[in-house]
């Protein structure tokens, strides 16, 4: 029984006759209620699961809505907008406007990678951190004309839980190289130490001012900080307008094994 409702019957039978015991009984019932709680745990974490694939389909609803509908609206407009000058004889204005169309859908061509790769299965699933951080640099970041580089120092040993924080972690950070940044490269950085493992990412973009963006408010800064002190880590943010961005997370070592998910 589960909250006065019944989920399954727990059946015994033995060779001979016996009559059971009041603390057979008891023992009975104990187990009766560890495996009823069992039940109704895989349940709420089925329902869970649905709800957090719910979540994440809405999620990659609304950036398609706000940032690939929007650029190809852009598009759209700049496209008539040529179409009217050319028209009218102003080539040199119209050659502008057809300049803008093609970065605007260069931009919405990076967003749509981006959204396709998220909808796929994590490398993770098949592999360590540093083959699914290969694969998304592959698929989203050279695939979109940037130079995309990893480097990996070290054996990974990391548990199934570290990876899973790590790699968001690094999604993210890619995230905002690729949506705000204008970088022409990123390298990413993995060194798995017996003291420490070490995630660092850096880029050649435009840079910003961390105190103006409130440190760890802006650009996903935030999540990204609280992932790391969530698995016990620490963030070293620099950055500088023109200088492009690093971001390194330190996590002291565990041995493998550690952490479970």
């Amino acid at each position: 029984m589960v909250k006065d409702r019944l989920v399954g019957a727990l059946i015994l039978a033995t060779h001979g006759s016996r009559s059971p015991r009041t603390e057979d009984l008891a023992l009975l019932s104990s187990i009766g209620k560890q495996v009823g709680l069992a039940v109704e745990n895989a349940r709420l974490y089925d329902q869970a699961e649905q709800s957090a694939a719910l979540s994440e389909r809405a999620r990659l609803a609304r950036e398609l809505h706000d940032s690939v509908t929007q650029s190809l609206y852009s598009v759209t407009l700049y496209a008539e907008a040529a179409a009217r000058l050319l028209d009218s004889g102003r080539g040199p204005e119209a050659r502008g406007h057809l300049y803008e169309l093609g970065d605007t859908a260069q931009e919405a061509l990076k967003e749509m990678r981006l959204l396709i790769y998220e909808l796929r299965p994590t490398a993770l699933e098949k592999g360590g951190l540093a083959d699914a951080l290969q694969a998304r640099l592959e698929a989203v970041e050279a695939r979109g004309g940037m130079r995309a580089d990893i480097t990996v120092e070290g054996e990974e040993h990391l548990p199934a839980l570290l990876q899973r924080e790590l790699y968001q972690i690094a999604h993210e950070a890619l995230n905002n190289v690729l949506k705000h940044s204008r970088a022409h490269a990123v390298a990413v950085e993995l060194h798995f130490r017996e003291s420490e493992t070490v995630l660092d990412i850096r880029d050649d973009g435009v840079g910003f001012d961390p105190k103006r963006s409130g440190d760890s408010g802006g650009l996903g800064l935030a999540s990204i900080r609280e992932r790391a002190v969530r698995i016990g880590g620490t963030l070293k943010l620099e950055s500088k307008p023109g200088k492009g961005t690093h971001i390194c997370i330190r996590l002291p070592g565990t041995p493998p094994g550690g952490v479970t998910a």
